[in-house]
């Protein structure tokens, strides 16, 4: 009879190889260039508040002037309502002065002149004034909020 030679050896796996090279560490990722200054518009939003009513609008007030301190300003897409602000360069940092903030209709006109100075970084910002220095009517209130994103930049 013929006989078949099999061999029943057990299968051990192998160890795993040791690198004894340290691994490449990632390549670093630059970080992302800053955002253009001047800013080339911001966006204002603002909600004035009197005993009778609220009224809100958001819309984009464009740099007018090419040396500091920029001027901004412009009237939201319905009308009725205006901002007027400048940002003035500093050592390092950037001022906001937001003028003025005016809306009027059939039932009333509102003004809102020299908002609290704002100092800020030379990049992206949200910075919300609250604080006037006069208005009419004197019963009334507006927050506004300037803003300075990267969707502003589209």
């Amino acid at each position: 009879m013929p006989s078949s030679h099999f061999s029943l050896r057990r299968h051990t796996p192998s160890k795993p190889k040791v690198c004894k090279t340290p691994p490449k560490p990632p390549p670093l990722i630059p970080p992302p260039p800053p955002p253009p200054w001047p800013p080339p518009k911001l966006k204002i939003t603002f909600t004035i508040k009197d005993p009778n009513r609220t009224i809100s609008r958001t819309f984009t007030i464009q740099k007018q002037s090419n040396k500091s301190p920029y001027d901004y300003y412009g009237y939201s897409t319905e009308g009725r309502a205006f901002a007027n602000a400048q940002i003035t360069d500093l050592n390092g940092t950037a001022r906001l002065n937001p003028y003025e903030t005016s809306y009027y209709d059939d039932y009333g006109y509102y003004d809102f002149y020299n908002g609290s100075l704002t100092d800020t970084p030379k990049t992206f910002f949200d910075i919300k004034i609250s604080v006037w220095g006069w208005h009419t009517p004197p019963q009334a209130t507006c927050e506004a909020t300037y803003t300075y994103s990267p969707s502003e930049l589209i």
